[in-house]
């Protein structure tokens, strides 16, 4: 009797230890076809479009939690979320090539559930070729200050087919721009000027003219520039972006007030909505420039469901209220 129970004893352990044992094994295995495309040669312009296709290899379920592009000029569509053992998943990719030219490789990354492998990277690489172009690629017009009356600039257009390229029309983004078109050499090369008149926008501006032309393949064409006018009374930074470098020992992060104005003006109910951070005023120019600077202690976070902004408000004529949000890089 005593014997057969120790053989039912044995068994059951045996039994426990071989259904624990395959239950520790099963995990999801992601496996990419390729984990590197090349789209060969592209002209500047074209979107290229490749689809990536995997296969869960383990013995439980996959799951793909996030498809991350490094760049804007890369998108990813409706990716296949969940795999079972043994079946095949995809996720599609769209490169925009407009405004690279010659070799380029683009990073995707990629996160999963598979313990051994929980982030790949997937590669987009090829080179693009420019048939057409405008030179320079953006055009900085420099710093609008109160005695700017007008800003000018030129662009070019090259066009290196052994084909004619001609110069439509020019679509500037306001009426107060006017363009003028030069024919440097008839189907080649075109100089496109403009001018821009007072008065300008505050802030920093990214604007462009619209050229229109007979390349079937490209038809438009942006020539992109730019200029800056300071802000009367102006915040900086906009936004406080806290690093993993930052966080390990107490450290600090300041705001700037910048008048510009013929009033002077004051800070005053600095308020921020963590009250681990501490916070003091200097004046580096009495009513003109102010420093706001925050003392953040070491280990610091923020709750993804409690954001943090830094509130404060500047005294002249009126009152105007602030918010400078506090974020954590990713």
């Amino acid at each position: 009797m005593k014997k057969t129970r120790n053989l039912i004893l044995s068994v059951l352990c045996i039994f426990i230890v071989l259904t624990s044992t395959v239950g520790c094994d099963q995990k999801p295995a992601l496996v990419f076809d390729e984990e590197t495309h090349d789209f060969g040669e592209v002209e500047e312009g074209a979107k290229v479009s490749h689809t990536f296709t995997f296969r869960n290899n383990g013995s439980s379920p996959l799951e793909i939690t996030d498809v991350r592009p490094t760049c804007g000029c890369t998108t990813s569509g409706e990716w296949t979320k969940e795999v079972e053992p043994g079946e095949k998943g995809e996720i599609p990719l769209t490169f925009n090539s407009t405004g690279y030219n010659g070799k380029v490789e683009k990073i995707i990354n990629v996160a999963s559930n598979d313990p051994a492998k929980p982030s790949i990277t997937l590669r987009l690489a090829g080179s693009i070729k420019v048939n057409v172009e405008i030179l320079p690629p953006r055009l900085w017009l420099g710093e609008v200050t109160a005695d700017t009356k007008l800003l000018t600039g030129t662009f070019t257009l090259k066009n290196h087919l052994p084909e004619p390229v001609n110069i439509l029309k020019i679509v500037p983004p306001g009426n107060k721009i006017k363009t003028k078109l030069e024919v440097i050499k008839e189907g080649s090369e075109y100089a496109i000027s403009f001018e821009i008149s007072a008065p300008f926008q505050e802030g920093s501006r990214e604007e462009s003219l619209l050229i229109m032309t007979d390349y079937q393949k490209r038809p438009q064409f942006s020539a992109k520039y730019g200029y800056y006018k300071p802000k009367k009374l102006e915040v900086s930074p906009d936004t406080i972006w806290v690093s993993k470098e930052d966080i390990k020992n107490p450290f600090f992060k300041t705001v700037l007030v910048l008048n510009r104005m013929d009033v002077l003006v004051s800070v005053s109910d600095i308020q921020v909505s963590d009250n681990t951070i501490q916070t003091r005023t200097k004046e580096y120019e009495k009513g003109k420039t102010i420093e706001i600077r925050l003392d953040f202690p070491a280990q610091y976070s923020i709750a993804a469901d409690k954001p943090v902004n830094l509130k404060f408000k500047v005294r002249y004529d009126v009152t105007r209220e602030f918010t400078v949000p506090i974020r954590l890089m990713d």
